[in-house]
């Protein structure tokens, strides 16, 4: 640039940065007061995105962030299925469930075809109300694994068969009929 077209002769000579610094270098340099106003921008901008997701809404006054009260329109489930992460609570399960059927589910959080099959099997359970579901994660804990691997559990996900402390039946994969007809054949 010449002299007089936004840089000084004595910006010209000096080894720091000219006055007429193009706007990168201003960003590059910013003062840590500046950084932490942006950072907080960036926070807050954030905030306001997950605010929604996690079930949260801005207060209309202040920046404090409070619970938005949602209202499920579903029925509560009149079966449940039962976690189970130790084989202490499996024989209970097994002790408390008398005669009639149990269906364990075994499966990990990291299992595609589990994730899949998960909701059909909470389904199942409300369908059929005088059988037991438990369901065994094999990843929650070590004792889980353990018992997993005590059960003979080779591919996941795997359904077992159980009446009267006795193994029937058991079933590998994700497949909703053969879990549902294995169900009502040994009921």
């Amino acid at each position: 640039t010449r002299l007089g077209e936004g840089c000084s002769a004595r910006d010209r000579r000096a080894p720091r940065a000219p006055t007429c610094a193009p706007a990168n270098y201003k960003r590059a340099h910013q003062t840590r007061a500046q950084y932490a106003r942006t950072h907080m921008r960036t926070l807050f901008a954030l905030a306001l995105l997950a605010a929604p997701i996690a079930g949260l809404s801005l207060g209309s006054r202040a920046l404090r962030l409070t619970p938005v009260h949602t209202v499920r329109r579903c029925a509560s489930p009149t079966s449940e299925v039962i976690d189970i992460s130790s084989t202490e609570q499996f024989d209970e399960a097994l002790k408390n469930a008398g005669d009639s059927l149990v269906v364990v589910d075994y499966s990990t959080s990291w299992c595609g075809p589990c994730k899949i099959i998960a909701p059909k099997f909470d389904e199942f359970s409300e369908t059929y109300k005088d059988v037991a579901f438990l369901k065994v994660m094999g990843d929650s804990s070590p004792e889980a694994d353990k018992l997993m691997r005590s059960q003979g559990v080779r591919a996941l996900p795997s359904f077992h068969f159980w009446k009267s402390q006795k193994m029937l039946d058991s079933i590998s994969g994700a497949k909703t009929q053969a879990l549902q007809d294995a169900i009502e054949a040994n009921m």
